[in-house]
């Protein structure tokens, strides 16, 4: 995003966008497992990514 910034590229700051979205969407995905893995409560994942969501319309 820095060089997106520095470059004044469009291109380059829709692919830090981009980028950004997926990194939250894997670590919310890994975050889910894992806390179903060791609480056992599926419902946490819907939440989860909902909360994903919410943080990537921001």
């Amino acid at each position: 995003m820095k060089v997106a910034k520095m470059s004044e590229s469009i291109a380059l700051v829709s692919d830090a966008w981009h980028l950004r979205t997926d990194v939250y969407t894997s670590l919310g995905v890994f975050g889910g497992l894992i806390l179903i893995r060791l609480t056992g409560y599926e419902l946490l994942d819907p939440l989860l990514a909902i909360i994903v969501a919410v943080i990537i319309l921001q």
